[in-house]
């Protein structure tokens, strides 16, 4: 007698889950199977591991072996404050740069009084001022193309509605920029 073959298991598909008491019953399952496995690790391996997660709600759950606080200890110990240091100051200069770009940007839409650039006369800039905006204008650009070429290599499902405009958005820069 031949054997009927079942469906066996299938590949779950990665995305969010809208369903919030499915999101929440998936949440607490696969919590506790993260955190079997990274106990499964440490016993079998004599490795050290922690384990962090926050839900939703913004409850914390954590799970370590021997525990959570010795194995975060262990890694502050080994991550030097100089690493620390320049990571924070690199944040506080793109921090920086964003004001910046931010203010160049208030003061051009509030020189035309509140429209669009796009609609407003060249003639109501100064020179300066219009490098200021090309320049943030060109940086835009290429962050859509890094992030279009991006997503070109791992393609997904847009959840922004603003990922399906990029192109559209630079199109319409390249023609100011011309």
């Amino acid at each position: 007698m031949a054997r009927r073959k079942g469906m066996g298991r299938s590949k779950v598909v990665l995305k969010r889950i809208e369903n919030k008491n499915s999101r929440q019953t998936t949440f607490s399952k696969r919590r506790t199977g993260l955190f079997k496995k990274a106990n499964e690790l440490c016993e079998r391996c004599g490795a050290q591991a922690a384990v962090i997660t926050f839900s939703m709600a913004g409850n914390l759950y954590a799970s370590g072996h021997p525990n959570v606080d010795a194995v975060i200890d262990q890694y502050l110990a080994r991550t030097s404050s100089d690493e620390v240091e320049e990571k924070y100051a690199e944040a506080l200069a793109k921090l920086e740069a964003e004001k910046k770009r931010d203010k160049i940007l208030d003061r051009a839409v509030e020189k035309i009084g509140g429209g669009s650039l796009l609609d407003a006369p060249i003639e109501a800039f100064e020179i300066q001022e219009l490098e200021e905006i090309i320049a943030i204008i060109e940086e835009m650009m290429n962050n859509v193309v890094v992030r279009d070429n991006d997503e070109r290599e791992n393609p997904s499902e847009p959840d922004d509605p603003c990922d399906v405009l990029s192109l559209d958005l630079s199109l319409a820069l390249n023609t100011l920029h011309y």
